[in-house]
Protein backbone atom coordinates (compact mmCIF):
# COMPACT_ATOMS: atom_id res chain seq x y z
CA UNK A 1 0.00 0.00 0.00
CA UNK A 2 1.17 3.85 -1.02
CA UNK A 3 0.48 6.50 1.40
CA UNK A 4 0.75 10.05 0.41
CA UNK A 5 -0.07 13.13 2.66
CA UNK A 6 -0.47 17.01 1.43
CA UNK A 7 1.70 18.51 4.56
CA UNK A 8 -0.50 20.77 6.65
CA UNK A 9 -3.84 19.47 5.30
CA UNK A 10 -6.11 16.39 5.63
CA UNK A 11 -5.47 15.74 1.61
CA UNK A 12 -4.62 11.84 1.63
CA UNK A 13 -3.96 9.54 -1.53
CA UNK A 14 -4.03 5.38 -0.47
CA UNK A 15 -4.08 2.89 -3.26
CA UNK A 16 -3.69 -0.61 -2.63
CA UNK A 17 -0.59 -1.87 -5.31
CA UNK A 18 0.68 -5.37 -6.12
CA UNK A 19 4.20 -4.83 -5.86
CA UNK A 20 6.06 -1.10 -4.44
CA UNK A 21 8.63 -1.01 -7.74
CA UNK A 22 9.45 2.30 -8.84
CA UNK A 23 7.55 1.90 -11.79
CA UNK A 24 4.55 0.97 -10.01
CA UNK A 25 5.16 3.51 -7.32
CA UNK A 26 5.44 6.26 -10.03
CA UNK A 27 2.17 5.48 -11.88
CA UNK A 28 0.51 5.24 -8.59
CA UNK A 29 1.57 8.76 -7.44
CA UNK A 30 1.72 10.53 -10.70
CA UNK A 31 -1.83 11.86 -10.67
CA UNK A 32 -1.15 13.39 -7.02
CA UNK A 33 2.23 14.67 -7.15
CA UNK A 34 2.62 18.09 -9.25
CA UNK A 35 5.65 19.31 -10.34
CA UNK A 36 5.93 21.30 -7.02
CA UNK A 37 5.55 18.88 -4.71
CA UNK A 38 8.32 17.38 -2.38
CA UNK A 39 8.62 14.16 -1.74
CA UNK A 40 9.77 12.89 1.45
CA UNK A 41 10.33 9.16 1.78
CA UNK A 42 11.55 6.87 4.47
CA UNK A 43 14.56 6.13 2.34
CA UNK A 44 12.88 3.24 -0.26
CA UNK A 45 15.50 3.36 -3.26
CA UNK A 46 12.05 2.66 -5.01
CA UNK A 47 11.55 6.47 -4.28
CA UNK A 48 14.45 8.06 -6.31
CA UNK A 49 12.80 6.21 -9.35
CA UNK A 50 9.36 8.44 -8.66
CA UNK A 51 11.14 11.44 -8.34
CA UNK A 52 12.87 11.41 -11.32
CA UNK A 53 10.54 10.51 -13.47
CA UNK A 54 8.16 13.06 -12.30
CA UNK A 55 10.72 15.51 -11.54
CA UNK A 56 9.66 16.45 -8.56
CA UNK A 57 12.22 17.10 -5.46
CA UNK A 58 12.64 14.93 -2.82
CA UNK A 59 14.72 13.76 -0.23
CA UNK A 60 14.65 11.13 2.79
CA UNK A 61 15.47 10.70 6.36
CA UNK A 62 16.20 6.99 7.97
CA UNK A 63 15.07 7.30 11.87
CA UNK A 64 18.21 5.19 12.76
CA UNK A 65 20.24 7.45 10.86
CA UNK A 66 19.14 11.21 11.14
CA UNK A 67 17.17 10.89 14.89
CA UNK A 68 12.99 10.01 15.56
CA UNK A 69 12.04 13.05 14.31
CA UNK A 70 13.44 12.95 10.93
CA UNK A 71 15.93 15.26 9.00
CA UNK A 72 15.41 18.80 8.66
CA UNK A 73 12.04 19.32 6.67
CA UNK A 74 12.18 15.41 5.57
CA UNK A 75 10.11 13.63 7.63
CA UNK A 76 7.13 11.05 7.08
CA UNK A 77 5.01 12.34 10.73
CA UNK A 78 1.91 12.94 8.57
CA UNK A 79 2.16 9.14 6.84
CA UNK A 80 2.57 7.40 10.02
CA UNK A 81 -0.50 9.19 11.54
CA UNK A 82 -2.09 8.14 8.58
CA UNK A 83 -0.87 4.94 9.27
CA UNK A 84 -1.39 4.90 13.04
CA UNK A 85 -5.03 6.06 12.51
CA UNK A 86 -6.17 3.60 10.01
CA UNK A 87 -4.49 0.68 11.88
CA UNK A 88 -6.60 1.44 15.04
CA UNK A 89 -9.78 1.53 13.03
CA UNK A 90 -9.02 -2.26 11.35
CA UNK A 91 -8.63 -3.32 14.82
CA UNK A 92 -11.56 -3.84 15.40
CA UNK A 93 -11.95 -6.39 12.20
CA UNK A 94 -9.74 -8.68 13.59
CA UNK A 95 -7.76 -8.81 10.16
CA UNK A 96 -8.16 -7.75 6.85
CA UNK A 97 -8.03 -10.01 3.76
CA UNK A 98 -5.68 -8.57 1.18
CA UNK A 99 -7.82 -8.12 -1.47
CA UNK A 100 -10.43 -6.79 0.52
CA UNK A 101 -8.32 -4.00 1.69
CA UNK A 102 -8.98 -1.41 -1.24
CA UNK A 103 -12.70 -1.71 -0.34
CA UNK A 104 -11.71 -1.23 3.26
CA UNK A 105 -9.68 2.11 2.33
CA UNK A 106 -12.47 3.55 0.36
CA UNK A 107 -14.81 3.14 3.33
CA UNK A 108 -12.63 4.57 5.45
CA UNK A 109 -12.31 7.82 2.53
CA UNK A 110 -16.09 8.12 2.66
CA UNK A 111 -15.97 8.34 6.59
CA UNK A 112 -12.91 10.52 6.85
CA UNK A 113 -14.62 13.02 4.04
CA UNK A 114 -18.00 12.90 5.65
CA UNK A 115 -16.96 12.39 9.29
CA UNK A 116 -20.89 12.06 11.22
CA UNK A 117 -22.71 13.59 8.23
CA UNK A 118 -23.33 10.74 6.21
CA UNK A 119 -26.59 9.22 6.13
CA UNK A 120 -26.92 5.69 5.41
CA UNK A 121 -28.59 5.80 2.04
CA UNK A 122 -26.28 8.35 1.17
CA UNK A 123 -23.19 5.32 2.07
CA UNK A 124 -25.12 2.74 0.25
CA UNK A 125 -25.42 4.91 -2.93
CA UNK A 126 -21.68 5.66 -2.89
CA UNK A 127 -20.63 2.29 -1.98
CA UNK A 128 -22.05 0.89 -4.97
CA UNK A 129 -20.63 3.15 -7.45
CA UNK A 130 -17.92 1.92 -9.85
CA UNK A 131 -15.23 4.11 -8.53
CA UNK A 132 -15.07 7.02 -5.57
CA UNK A 133 -12.63 9.76 -5.57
Amino acid sequence: MVVAVQRGTQVVFDQVLERTTGADLTEALRSVLGTDAVLSTDGNAAYWTVAEQLNVESGYFVSQYHGKGGHGPWHVQSVNRYDSSLKSWMTRFRGVATKYLANYLGWRRLLNRFKDQLAPEQFLFLALRNSYQ
